[in-house]
């Protein structure tokens, strides 16, 4: 068993009926103003070096190499990884042309981004305070 493999299983046995906070991507894409936004994650699993958190109607947050991982009474904080991905419906109906997703790689200190939502830019770089002060991935109310 991989090391996210084993982090997968070790979450998934907490997971049963427990909700988190907010979705926050390296301190840059909330979703969710605090205390508002709980997110339930239903399930987690892994496939070589990425694990997935399905958060119900197909919303699916990827991650992968994750690193220093903190897993709270209320938050699952990942504080480093080489890429995230997150990815949702869009639209009805659920086809493939309606799948919308953010995208940030980590390179060298900086978080490259790219996306298909019309509301926001479709790549760039995200400011460099937020990649170095903010964790990778905060899914929870850690106030």
């Amino acid at each position: 068993m991989t090391p996210v493999e084993e982090l997968a299983a070790n979450l998934s046995a907490l997971l049963p009926n427990r909700r988190f906070g907010p979705l926050r991507v390296s301190g840059w894409a909330s979703f969710g103003r605090p205390r508002e936004g709980w997110e339930a994650v239903e399930s987690c699993y892994a496939t070589g070096d990425c694990i997935r958190f399905d958060f119900g109607e197909e919303d699916i947050l990827a991650v992968w190499n994750p690193t220093e991982v903190e897993i709270g009474e209320k938050s699952i904080r990942i504080r480093r990884a080489s890429a995230i991905r997150l990815s949702w419906y869009g639209s009805y109906p659920k086809v493939p042309a309606n799948i919308r997703y953010k995208d940030f790689a980590f390179i060298d200190g900086s978080v490259a981004f790219r996306t298909n939502v019309n509301t926001t830019p479709g790549t760039g770089w995200l400011e460099q305070e937020n990649v170095q002060s903010n964790p990778a991935i905060l899914i929870g109310d850690d106030y």
